[in-house]
């Protein structure tokens, strides 16, 4: 995994800098994967909640069109499926920070 082998690249070359300064920037690499991970979490989840909101919208539009569901029942399917696609959006954009914040822990640049 290269985001491994740039860490331990990276702790070999803080052993020459003050321990106050590495544990830091230990800290700093350590929070930034941590975050993520969990921002890629939250994006599998988006996309989970994205699925089911999509299948639930073409379920209910055919029950609307067949008659057998209302209105309201049809546009709470549409709210639903738009904002799964908003939290897709929200999560893509999180992670990407998320990756930036690592890249900088790491001393990659962003």
């Amino acid at each position: 995994m290269p985001r491994i082998a740039r860490e331990c690249d990276r702790r070999h070359r803080l052993r020459v800098v003050e321990p106050g300064t590495a544990l830091s920037v230990q800290q700093d690499v350590r929070n930034a994967l941590i975050g993520v991970v969990s921002a890629q979490s939250t994006l599998d989840q988006a996309r989970a909640e994205y699925t089911s909101a999509a299948q639930t919208l073409v379920q209910t539009q055919g029950q609307y069109r067949a008659g057998v569901t209302t209105l309201p029942s049809l546009v709470q399917a549409q709210t639903a499926f738009t904002q799964a696609s908003t939290d897709i959006v929200n999560a893509i954009y999180a992670l990407r920070q998320a990756e930036a914040t690592e890249r900088y822990a790491l001393g990659t640049g962003v």
